[in-house]
C-alpha cells in the first residue's frame, strides 16, 4: 500500500505548498493595497487640514468684506465674489469629509478581507 499511497501524498504536499504560495502572495497584495489605501487617508487629512486653515481665513475675510460693505466702503459685486469664494472653500472642506469617511470605509473593509 505504501508504493500506491507515496504518489498521492507528495501530490497532496504539492497542491499544499501551492495553495500555501498562492495565500502568501494574496496577503502580499493585499497588506499592499491596505498600506496605499492608509497613505491616501494621510494625505486627505493633511489637505483637510490645510483646507480647514484655508476655510477659516476665507470666513475672517468675508467678515471684513461684509463689514466694509455696512459702512459702504465695498460694492455689492466685491462682497458676492467674497461670498462664493468662501462658500466654494466650505463646499470644498464638506466634500474633503465625505471623502476621508469613504476613505475610512475602504480602508476597513481592507482589514476585513486581511483579517
Amino acid at each position: 500500500t505504501d508504493v500506491y499511497s507515496q504518489p498521492a501524498v507528495a501530490d497532496a504536499g504539492r497542491a499544499l505548498a501551492d495553495i500555501e504560495v498562492n495565500r502568501q502572495t494574496l496577503e502580499r497584495q493585499l497588506n499592499l493595497t491596505l498600506l496605499t489605501e492608509y497613505h491616501k487617508l494621510s494625505a486627505m487629512q493633511k489637505q483637510y487640514e490645510l483646507l480647514s486653515e484655508q476655510n477659516l481665513t476665507t470666513q475672517k475675510y468675508l467678515g471684513l468684506q461684509q463689514r466694509a460693505f455696512d459702512l459702504g466702503e465695498l460694492d455689492l459685486a466685491s462682497l458676492l465674489r467674497s461670498q462664493a469664494l468662501a462658500d466654494k472653500t466650505q463646499n470644498r472642506k464638506q466634500v474633503l469629509t465625505i471623502e476621508i469617511k469613504r476613505q475610512v470605509a475602504i480602508i476597513n473593509q481592507s482589514l476585513g478581507v486581511v483579517l
